[in-house]
């Protein structure tokens, strides 16, 4: 196993950040903290594609983008909910 580069220490802290902001956010506060895990995961799908470097840190970044857009559709859902619930 090699030393990482500065580049894939960048990506692979972005891509751990995302993961984690997105689990979070999921069961926190969604609407703060998803919107920045999706942020992380793509600066870190970013540099994968532009440096060519860090493929082994895609699925998380991968990852970490889903869990946001999975934590902004269940914030959304529940404030749908909360609406709907105060007019019935």
């Amino acid at each position: 196993m090699h030393a990482l580069s500065p580049t894939e220490q960048r990506i692979s802290k972005n891509a751990n950040l995302s993961v984690i902001l997105g689990v979070l956010g999921i069961f926190l506060c969604g609407l703060i903290l998803c919107p920045f895990a999706i942020g992380y995961a793509n600066r870190a799908r970013d540099a994968i594609f532009e440096e060519d470097v860090g493929h082994q840190f895609l699925s998380q970044a991968n990852l970490g983008r889903i869990l946001g857009y999975i934590g902004i559709a269940l914030w959304a859902l529940g404030a749908v909910v909360r609406v709907v619930a105060t007019l019935v």
